[in-house]
């Protein structure tokens, strides 16, 4: 499952056009074939209007207590944003957006 992630969207600007670069940072590994392989299609299909780049940290859990793992995931999340980001961050407990409603989001970044 899909335990936590941001979208970083940078958005960068050229006289002539605008591109914006995206980076998911996740932390833990997806198990589940079907929705790893979602998470793939996703990321190509992105790729064709941005750059994405996608990071995928170690779980810090293993051997520690909650509260020393979430800390340690947080410094290593915080280490992968690239300078100048906007973040979006994405958890299974919030609120569930439509595409469009997250695409409004992303135009207001822009």
């Amino acid at each position: 499952m899909l335990k936590r992630s941001i979208e970083r969207l940078e958005p960068s600007f050229t006289r002539s056009s605008m591109t914006a670069r995206v980076t998911s940072i996740t932390v833990g590994r997806v198990k589940d074939k079907h929705l790893s392989s979602l998470c793939l299609e996703f990321g190509r299909k992105l790729g064709r209007y941005c750059t994405f780049k996608e990071i995928e940290l170690r779980d810090a859990r293993r051997g520690k207590a909650h509260a020393d793992a979430r800390i340690q995931e947080a410094k290593e999340i915080l280490a992968a944003v690239p300078k100048n980001a906007y973040a979006i961050a994405l958890d299974e407990r919030g609120v569930m957006k439509t595409t469009v409603e997250f695409a409004r989001v992303c135009e207001k970044i822009e």
